[in-house]
């Protein structure tokens, strides 16, 4: 599934699940916590990179929103639980 493909609807949905030991790799240093409801995972890094919703939402799905270009054409998929 590309990133494309997932809705901003999809983003948010799930918010209840907690993804423990799984931090979001963009989230600012204040807010470093683990994922709550969905998880993004870019299925081209080693090691892992994994977003939360709102930064999937605001540096991935949002043109120009500022991920780094070492993702730009990488593949994310959503994890519900």
């Amino acid at each position: 599934m590309s990133s494309n493909s997932i809705s901003a609807a999809s983003a948010t949905a799930g918010a209840e699940v907690v993804h423990a030991g799984f931090l979001c790799d963009l989230c600012p240093e204040s807010v470093h916590h683990e994922i709550t409801g969905d998880r993004y995972k870019c299925l081209n890094c080693t090691p892992s990179f994994d977003l939360c919703g709102g930064c999937f939402l605001k540096h991935v799905q949002t043109p120009g929103g500022g991920i780094s270009h070492a993702h730009v054409g990488h593949t994310f998929v959503r994890l519900q639980r």
